[in-house]
């Protein structure tokens, strides 16, 4: 019974802790990817959306941003677009303040559509059937990355918020001040 006790202050204590040192989180963090911090992102002309209903929307090129990235063409990567509107649902205070867009690199096949059209995403989908996303920003080398811009599409952070600990913290303190 006592290990329990402990156990409950030690995640208390942890808690806290977390979430008072939220940005000292990130600016360490970020320590790993200098070369990229406070990159000016670009979006080169050849990402096209997914969707009809946002063909014509630019509404997703203003503001902060969360950009994940993966490949169409890889069944477990689109399976990831699940989690995405998961977290956009359980995090609907970020989803309000940025937009969350999902950066897709090849040609979305038949599950890719078949997956779309079942789940009605909420959040943009850009297609970059040319890869250039990536290279133009020189992020080729990082493993699916997801970043954090500012208003300016100035890189934060880099990391995916998707599971609940310290980098979705922080992303829930930068984008909300919570």
């Amino acid at each position: 019974m006592n290990s329990v006790k402990i156990m409950v202050l030690i995640y208390i204590v942890l808690s806290s802790s977390c979430q008072n040192s939220n940005t000292a989180f990130v600016k360490e963090y970020m320590t790993n990817y200098r070369s990229i911090q406070n990159k000016k992102i670009k979006f080169p002309r050849s990402l096209v959306p997914y969707s009809d209903r946002i063909s014509s929307d630019t509404s997703w090129t203003t503001g902060g941003k969360i950009i994940f990235i993966g490949n169409v063409e890889c069944n477990t990567c689109i399976l990831d677009l699940k989690k995405i509107e998961a977290f956009t649902a359980q995090n609907s205070e970020i989803a309000k303040t940025s937009k969350i867009i999902y950066i897709g690199y090849g040609s979305p096949t038949e599950y890719f559509d078949y997956q779309y059209k079942l789940n009605k995403f909420s959040f943009t989908i850009l297609i970059d059937k040319k890869s250039e996303f990536l290279s133009v920003n020189e992020l080729q080398d990082y493993n699916k990355p997801t970043l954090l811009l500012d208003d300016s599409d100035k890189l934060i952070s880099i990391g995916s918020p998707l599971k609940p600990g310290a980098l979705q913290n922080a992303y829930k303190h930068l984008i909300t001040g919570q």
